[in-house]
């Protein structure tokens, strides 16, 4: 993908001020994932790894580091493989996550796992966390490797809750707002956080930045979630209830509960013994009802205070920016 492809494809989230440097910046973190992040000495490996990056993603989390490195001096050598780093740990955790879950397709493909082996997937994963450090360790920035080591044990500690919470039916909301807080939010603010910080800004201004990173985190994650109920197989690559068949309760069946709603079907999900065509009824039925949107309206506040949190910043233009960025989590589940 070139530069005028990517432009294409930014111009509705950034504005022209920022869009070119953003815009070679993510040509240059794709390029680097591939040359560096993908190098291990293994060549089954590296086709492995390769694979992984190439199927894609939105690239939000570098986006979100190039964007926040405006808030100082905007230094594209160092924020390449940074952002790079911060999305090298995203694949790593998707391929544990995968592994953990025993999923069988991520991004309309079958899953590292079921095409390699668990072994080789766990290899992968492992070797892409360590790749990321060591790529961060040559940028010599101390708080880089900082930052992105609390998001990894983050992850890490998200991982170990999610495989708790599989099939329980005593989780509350404050239960999947700190799984979620852990498992996306910690990585998107610290994203934030690291374009911050490598520009030279203030504290201040770094800790608003990660505030933005962190509701917008858990935004993202919760309406991922909800497309789960609402979306279908092609927009998913997955079919449409995938989490509540694999046990998971996220929020808007979680919101069902909390109204009396769908608890005896609930708990059947939780037993592990429902059909795939018992799910896909309960999730048609649950579309019938105000659970979405009242799901909806949460992440919505949650993105509301995400831009709350940037109101005190000295670029305007950022801010603007971030903005958009927060209108676009939202829009693109409208």
């Amino acid at each position: 993908m070139n530069t005028t492809m990517i432009k294409a494809k930014l111009k509705t989230i950034i504005p022209s001020v920022y869009l070119s440097e953003v815009a070679k910046g993510l040509i240059e973190v794709e390029n680097f994932l591939i040359e560096e992040g993908c190098r291990p000495s293994s060549p089954v490996l590296k086709d492995s790894l390769t694979s992984l990056v190439k199927a894609g993603g939105k690239r939000l989390r570098p986006i979100m580091t190039l964007l926040c490195g405006f808030a100082g001096k905007f230094d594209r050598q160092k924020l390449v493989p940074a952002a790079a780093a911060v999305e090298i740990i995203h694949t790593a955790s998707l391929v544990h996550d995968d592994i953990i879950d025993g999923a069988e397709f991520r991004r309309g493909r079958k899953t590292l796992e079921r095409r390699k082996g668990r072994i080789h997937a766990i290899a992968a994963g492992d070797y892409l966390f360590a790749r990321a450090f060591e790529l961060l360790a040559a940028l010599k920035e101390v708080d880089a490797i900082d930052i992105l080591t609390r998001s990894a044990v983050d992850l890490s500690l998200g991982e170990l809750d999610g495989h708790l919470f599989r099939r329980k039916m005593n989780i509350k909301k404050s239960d999947y707002f700190k799984l979620i807080g852990r498992k996306t939010a910690s990585l998107f603010s610290a994203a934030c956080r690291l374009g911050a910080q490598i520009s030279g800004t203030s504290k201040r201004e770094a800790r608003l930045l990660a505030n933005f990173g962190w509701f917008i985190g858990l935004a993202f994650q919760a309406y991922d979630d909800i497309l789960d109920v609402i979306g279908n197989e092609r927009s998913l690559g997955k079919p449409a209830g995938s989490d509540l068949r694999e046990g998971f309760l996220t929020l808007p069946y979680l919101i069902a509960m909390e109204k009396g709603q769908f608890v005896s079907e609930m708990k059947i999900v939780s037993s592990g013994r429902a059909s795939k065509k018992f799910v896909k009824e309960v999730v048609l039925k649950i579309r019938k009802t105000d659970i979405i949107e009242r799901a909806m309206e949460e992440a919505r506040g949650l993105t509301e205070k995400a831009i709350d949190s940037i109101r005190e910043i000295s670029n305007p233009d950022l801010e603007n920016t971030l903005e958009n960025i927060g209108s676009y989590v939202v829009q693109r589940y409208s």
